[in-house]
């Protein structure tokens, strides 16, 4: 993984791993980041001290270094004390970590394999989006619980909630390749965009929720 200066585009630090880097988290104060992918592990590195070895996530202490029995598909940081991350994985789990201990707090399993988490903080509070099979789950972060589930006709590739209206959300798909809105509440799609020539990975609203990305494996990053 690398970090990257925005402003220069020069690459500030290298951190290697033993396979492929699938999701990279940064805390909001720029000073940690968090990684996952096919090794199944979890790292915390500390970029005020980038020469120093990572910080690995353990299940107990003490315990092994493989966190998730498949690879890892996403990270990212809980905002409301940053004391906790989150990561899911395909072996069908959800894990929260306490950065506190550096163990897991809590795990919930899914029925089918995970292709994406996102994180939204907006009206609705602090909700983790997950998609699983052709279902759409928003997770409350404080409680862990579900707080709305929805099955689509077309399974999502990875699902993102509107962050100041909350009352729609966008999905990506692998099928077709095509970028649907759905309505929160009921569920029921609202829109359907086409475009891409290949399968849709990645949607995301922009954090003033004027703005929806796409990106594709045709090469091209929609808006």
């Amino acid at each position: 993984s690398k970090v990257w200066d925005t402003f220069s585009g020069v690459c500030l630090h290298t951190f290697a791993h033993q396979h492929i880097v699938r999701s990279v988290a940064i805390n909001s104060a720029g000073s940690r980041i968090l990684t996952g992918g096919h090794e199944k592990k979890l790292r915390l590195f500390d970029l005020e001290r980038p020469e120093a070895e990572p910080s690995l996530l353990r299940e107990t202490s003490g315990g092994a270094e493989t966190v998730h029995a498949g690879n890892v598909k996403s990270v990212i940081w809980e905002r409301r004390a940053e004391e906790e991350v989150v990561s899911a994985a395909e072996d069908r789990t959800v894990k929260w970590w306490d950065l506190r201990s550096m163990t897991k707090s809590h795990e919930m399993t899914f029925a089918e394999p995970i292709t994406s988490l996102e994180r939204a903080l907006g009206v609705a509070g602090e909700l983790l989006t997950v998609t699983s099979g052709k279902s759409v789950f928003f997770i409350d972060a404080a409680s862990r619980t579900v707080r709305k589930q929805h099955t689509l006709a077309q399974a999502p590739s990875s699902a993102s909630l509107h962050p100041t209206q909350a009352d729609r959300f966008i999905t990506g798909a692998t099928a077709d390749g095509w970028v649907r809105i759905y309505d929160y509440e009921s569920g029921a799609e609202r829109e359907t965009h086409k475009g891409h020539h290949g399968p849709a990975h990645a949607v995301s609203y922009s954090p003033d929720g004027e703005l929806a990305a796409s990106g594709s494996e045709d090469g091209e990053l929609f808006l």
